[in-house]
């Protein structure tokens, strides 16, 4: 118990040194404060510094529309006769793919209009003639549309807009009158107007049974508004006349790699303007290629190679690696216009593209491993002379016998010159893909020239 006792006595005057020390050491730093502070500052980022620099990344948050980036996981279907639209209806007519958070408008031929929330099944209105995922604030979307008033009432033209609505409530697109039949309705997705010819139902007296009708000489109008008068007569039918031109300017669109959507703010890369009947053309590094539309609503595949504006006359170079034969094939080739998801490559699970452009005269330069301790010189392939163009499955060409180490495409003088160029202007687009980078100098140096880009010999001439 004393030995004990006594080392309990030891320890604690030990601990009552220790603390008279650190007392006596916060006293001198309080009154020492400046000094202190700055010797403190230096351990920091003597401790912190060198080796332990900042591994996160700092960005400004934006704000995300939820409808632009959820994924398509719901299918819309829509029985017209009985008048129902939802995601149960297997059996019935397929619409298109959205998701369960969309807004969806539909119309039916008595003139009525709904919007209301993706949903199992939900009863609109018998006869239903249109159905789509609706786009809030839409300005440019114009509905083209000849009804009659009632059972035996006039005859009205409108266009018009659909920008906000109140969910769930239905809406009358004439005077409300019970018996109104829509003859005539088109969407367009550009303000697109059409000429139509009204046939007439023959009655004594009347002479001319068909009237010429141009959507194009009507201003667009409010939803709510009636329209114009097209005839008191009772009409047959409505038939197409002629197809009509955007109304509208073509809109620009950038492709955000972080959510692999199409936006129409400034950011990521700049595809062009689009209108009409424009497509967007993606090929991915398994492959793939397919044609889009530039709905915003669109989901494009994780693995894009490429994405640019599509040209039917253009000429895109490609170069894979053959899972089942283990080498790397060439080949250049137009892009056809088809609607489904198409392999351009050999289907073995291993073959990938390795290099793809759509470069009007590509030059590669493809470096070679060792062969049996020997160094293979690299080669410098022009495309346009090396790689014939051919069908777009074709299997093509092989690049080469040796063993590929690396391939590399250079940039040409035109792109360096056109980018070079292009900097210049202080209210160009960011992240311009190689395409429209073409394009936009050529609109700067000759805006007439910029027409035909894609239908001469192909070569550019940029002087400064």
């Amino acid at each position: 118990m004393i030995r004990i006792t006594r080392f309990d006595s030891i320890k604690a005057e030990e601990l009552m040194k220790e603390l008279d020390e650190k007392i006596a050491s916060v006293k001198n730093h309080l009154a020492n404060l400046v000094d202190y502070a700055v010797e403190y500052f230096k351990n920091l980022k003597k401790k912190y510094g060198t080796g332990k620099e900042r591994k996160t990344e700092t960005k400004q948050l934006e704000t995300i529309v939820a409808t632009q980036v959820v994924m398509a996981n719901e299918k819309l279907y829509v029985n017209r006769e009985e008048g129902f639209v939802g995601t149960a209806l297997k059996k019935d007519e397929f619409i298109c793919d959205c998701s369960d958070i969309d807004d969806i408008i539909a119309f039916t031929k008595e003139g009525k209009m709904k919007v209301f929330k993706v949903a199992d099944k939900v009863f609109v209105g018998k006869d239903i003639i249109h159905v789509a995922v609706f786009k809030k604030n839409d300005e440019r979307t114009t509905y083209n549309m000849i009804y009659r008033d009632g059972p035996k009432g006039i005859i009205f033209m409108k266009r018009f807009n659909v920008t906000g609505v109140t969910r769930e409530k239905e809406y009358d697109l004439g005077k409300g009158t019970p018996g109104s039949n829509v003859y005539w309705f088109t969407v367009n997705p550009n303000g697109e107007s059409e000429k139509v010819i009204v046939h007439l139902r023959a009655v004594p007296g009347l002479r001319k049974l068909q009237l010429d009708i141009d959507f194009a000489e009507m201003e667009v109008k409010a939803r709510s508004a009636v329209g114009n008068i097209v005839t008191k007569y009772t009409i047959n039918k409505v038939t197409l006349k002629e197809k009509g031109a955007s109304t509208l300017e073509g809109e620009d669109y950038w492709f955000d790699e972080g959510t692999h959507r199409l936006i129409k703010e400034e950011k990521g890369t700049y595809l062009g303007k689009f209108s009409g009947e424009d497509k967007i053309l993606t090929i991915t590094s398994s492959g793939h290629y397919k044609l889009y539309t530039y709905d915003i609503l669109n989901h494009f595949d994780e693995d894009i190679l490429m994405i640019e504006k599509f040209y039917p006359n253009q000429i895109i170079t490609c170069i894979y690696y053959d899972g089942q034969s283990k080498s790397y094939f060439t080949k250049r080739f137009a892009p056809e216009v088809v609607t489904n998801k198409t392999l351009i490559i050999t289907e073995h699970e291993q073959s990938r593209i390795e290099l793809l452009t759509a470069q009007i005269n590509p030059v590669v330069e493809v470096k070679f491993a060792k062969e049996k301790g020997v160094e293979i010189p690299e080669e410098v392939l022009n495309m346009v002379d090396y790689s014939p163009t051919v069908n777009m499955k074709a299997k093509g060409k092989k690049l080469t016998t040796y063993k590929v180490k690396e391939i590399n495409l250079r940039e040409p003088e035109e792109i360096k010159m056109a980018r070079k160029f292009l900097a210049k202007s202080d209210d160009e687009k960011t992240g311009l893909s190689p395409m429209e980078l073409h394009r936009r100098a050529m609109e700067k140096l000759n805006k007439d020239n910029a027409q035909n880009f894609l239908e001469g010999d192909g070569q550019i001439t940029f002087e400064f």
